[in-house]
C-alpha cells in the first residue's frame, strides 16, 4: 500500500466514532481486509485503541478512544488586574527510566514561589505500557498501570493551593485497555483534576483556550502541527490560544487569529525518541493571559529551558518536595 494511502487510512481509523465494516474500508482504499487488519494491529501495538468486533458476518471497527475526548469546557477568572497566570508541562513520561522528577519538582517550586496556582499538563503524563518482548519494555521501571498510578498518587508533587489539571495523551492511551489512568489518578488525588483525553477547552473570562495533545509525528516545519490544528477547527470553535503538547518542541507564534504555544517535554531522550530521530527540547512554559472587559488583550509565554537532564533521576523518590 502506498504510504500516502496508508496515512489516510490510519487517520480515518482514528476518527471512526461508530461501528464501520472493514469491508467498506477495504473497498474504499482498494486493499484487502487482511491488510486493514494488519494496519489496525500495528496501530494498537503503538498504543491506539481500535476495537474490532465480529457482527453479522462482518468485522466492525471503532476507535474506542473517541468516546473519551472531552466536550466539557472549564471556566476560570482573571484577577482584579484582568490577568491569569498558569504553568504548562507536557511529556513527563512517569514510569520511564528517563523521567525527570528533579526537574518536575523544580517546576512546582517555581510555581509556588511565583504565586501561580494552576498547572496544566497537556499530554503524556505517563510513559504508558509496552507489550511483552517489545524492545523498549526494559526502559520502564514501573511496568504496569497500577504501578504508574500508585507512584503518581503517592509521589507526584503536591503544593499548598496549587491544582494540577491533566489532559492525557498518546502514551497515556496505552493504559486504556485496563483503566482510564487520568480519571483514576484524579479519583485518588483531590489536587489533580482530569480534564479529558487528547484535548479540552477552557475559558478564561471570555478567552477561549484549547489544550491539545498531539501525536509525535515528524513534520517538515516545527510550526506545522500547531498550524494544522488551528486550520482544522471550525470558525465558531477556533481558540484564541492553543496550547499544544506531545510535540517535544517549543514555539510561540500567532497564526490565523490564534496564538499558538507548543510545549517542550520533561523527559530525557528515550531510546524510542532517539530511534525515531525526534528532536527534544526539555523545559516548561508559564503563560500570562491579559484581558480587558473579559476579552484577550495579550498572551505572554515565559520559557524555562534545561540544557541538561539528570541521569538516572528515576531512582529518586519524592514526596511533598522532600527526598525520602
Amino acid at each position: 500500500m502506498e504510504e500516502e494511502k496508508r496515512t489516510q487510512l490510519k487517520n480515518e481509523l482514528l476518527g471512526i466514532k461508530k461501528e464501520t465494516p472493514i469491508s467498506k474500508l477495504a473497498s474504499k482504499y482498494g486493499v484487502s481486509e487482511q491488510q486493514i487488519l494488519g494496519i489496525i494491529h500495528g496501530m494498537n501495538e503503538d498504543g491506539h485503541y481500535i476495537a474490532m468486533q465480529p457482527k453479522g458476518g462482518e468485522i466492525l471497527v471503532l476507535n474506542k478512544v473517541s468516546d473519551l475526548v472531552s466536550t466539557k469546557e472549564y471556566q476560570f477568572s482573571t484577577d482584579d488586574n484582568g490577568e491569569f497566570r498558569f504553568g504548562c508541562l507536557s511529556g513527563l513520561y512517569i514510569g520511564s527510566k528517563y523521567e525527570q522528577p528533579t526537574l518536575v519538582e523544580n517546576f512546582y517550586d517555581r510555581m509556588a514561589a511565583q504565586g501561580i496556582r494552576k498547572v496544566f499538563i497537556v499530554g503524556n503524563l505517563t510513559a504508558g505500557l509496552y507489550p511483552l518482548g517489545n524492545k523498549y519494555a526494559d526502559t520502564l521501571y514501573l511496568k504496569d498501570s497500577d504501578q504508574q498510578i500508585d507512584h503518581i498518587v503517592n509521589y507526584f508533587p503536591k503544593r499548598d493551593d496549587i491544582t494540577t489539571y491533566v489532559v492525557t495523551g498518546k502514551t497515556d492511551e496505552k493504559h486504556l485497555r485496563q483503566v482510564n489512568i487520568g480519571q483514576e489518578i484524579s479519583n485518588q488525588r483531590s489536587d489533580i483534576i482530569y480534564l479529558g483525553h487528547l484535548n479540552c477547552g477552557i475559558k478564561i473570562d471570555k478567552v477561549n483556550v484549547r489544550l491539545f495533545s498531539s501525536d509525535l509525528i515528524q513534520t517538515y516545519t516545527l510550526s506545522y502541527r500547531a498550524q494544522q490544528q488551528i486550520v482544522a477547527a471550525r470558525r465558531e470553535n477556533q481558540a484564541d490560544v492553543l496550547v499544544l503538547g506531545g510535540t517535544h518542541q517549543l514555539q510561540a507564534f500567532p497564526f490565523n487569529g490564534t496564538f499558538a504555544i507548543t510545549l517542550p517535554s520533561m523527559v530525557a531522550p528515550t531510546p524510542e525518541i532517539l530511534d525515531k530521530r525526534r528532536d527534544l527540547v526539555v523545559g516548561d512554559v508559564t503563560v500570562l493571559i491579559k484581558t480587558k472587559n473579559g476579552k484577550l488583550v495579550r498572551t505572554i509565554p515565559t520559557v524555562y529551558q534545561y540544557e541538561r537532564t539528570v541521569p538516572n533521576d528515576y531512582q529518586k523518590v519524592y514526596r511533598k518536595g522532600a527526598i525520602i
